[in-house]
């Protein structure tokens, strides 16, 4: 289960970028984890730089919803990439890299015939991802509905 966001956090000199960024918190959302923030918040210019993200009440609501289900993956890509990533072992940060499907897509159901859903592109370069509502998970579509992009708002 997911902990602690690295939202705004530096390690080893490397941060998040804006869309990693988003991304993140996105992951978080989508999954019910505990939106335990870890940033230094007396750094005026970090703040500033996440606040968009982290203060998105459309998100926040989809962390918070509870409708049986916390959210999960429900679609990839077959083929896999080499993610590298920082990890902490024992105290030392280490750069590995782990095998991940190029794009994944996650759901949440929101209640009332709604869910959310998050589409990650994992990949370096940029993918042409696309969804169809009959794929996602206890989404009953009669003919119509709505998309929303809480980022995009």
């Amino acid at each position: 289960y997911p902990d602690m966001l690295e939202v705004g956090c530096t390690a080893q000199g490397h941060s998040l970028t804006a869309v990693e960024t988003r991304t993140h918190f996105g992951a978080w959302c989508i999954v019910s984890s505990p939106l335990i923030l870890s940033h230094d918040v007396d750094d005026d210019s970090v703040v500033d730089e996440i606040w968009p993200i982290i203060s998105n009440k459309e998100a926040i609501a989809i962390n918070q919803a509870w409708a049986g289900h916390s959210g999960s993956p429900f679609k990839q890509a077959a083929h896999t990439i080499a993610l590298p990533g920082l990890s902490n072992v024992d105290g030392t940060w280490l750069w590995e890299s782990a095998s991940v499907p190029s794009w994944q897509y996650f759901y949440k159901p929101l209640g009332g015939g709604r869910a959310a859903v998050l589409m990650i592109n994992h990949d370096a370069k940029a993918q042409e991802l696309t969804l169809d509502p009959h794929d996602i998970p206890g989404l009953v579509c009669s003919g119509g509905g709505t998309l929303r992009d809480v980022w995009g708002h």
